[in-house]
């Protein structure tokens, strides 16, 4: 919760401090890692970033780390503010087809609680994640239109609103 008013507040070096802090307890599931790499990416720290993504492919898997919407939105966001746009393109198609409804709440952000309820749909967690990034987003303002203006993921986005109605 301190790292998701830190992220909230643009504290990103805190959250990851915090998040960090939370990764170490043992005994209940977080997702404390997200908040990281959320962190890693907007500081632009590829290091720190690829360094905790190794380790956590070690202790969760490979599978599950490429399944994260948190671990894929905070990638897209480092390669775009690294300005690796080839790269960058390719990690937000990634995201946007791994994630049900990442296309759709990354292009059209809605409030969400601040807790993390635990998901009920099956895009409950990339909605977390996308409304966990908003800052980050909100301080990099040629990401949004960036993001919609790749064509796969704004149709990505229209075919979720259709399905379920937003």
């Amino acid at each position: 919760a301190i790292s998701q008013l830190c992220m909230a507040s643009a504290r990103y070096r805190a959250a990851a401090n915090y998040a960090r802090r939370v990764l170490k307890a043992e005994g209940y599931p977080t997702r404390a890692a997200g908040t990281v790499l959320l962190a890693l990416a907007r500081l632009e720290d590829q290091d720190g970033f690829f360094a905790l993504a190794h380790q956590l492919e070690e202790q969760v898997g490979a599978d599950t780390l490429e399944n994260s919407p948190w671990y894929l939105l905070a990638r897209t966001i480092l390669l775009f503010k690294t300005n690796k746009m080839r790269p960058a393109t390719r990690a937000l198609r990634e995201f946007a087809n791994r994630c049900e409804g990442g296309a759709f709440f990354l292009l059209n952000p809605m409030y969400q609680t601040p807790c993390r309820p635990e998901p009920r749909d099956p895009w409950d967690l990339s909605h977390q994640a996308v409304w966990e990034a908003d800052g980050i987003i909100s301080d990099t303002p040629d990401f949004a239109p960036w993001a919609n203006a790749c064509e796969d993921v704004s149709q990505l986005a229209q075919e979720f609103a259709r399905r379920y109605g937003f």
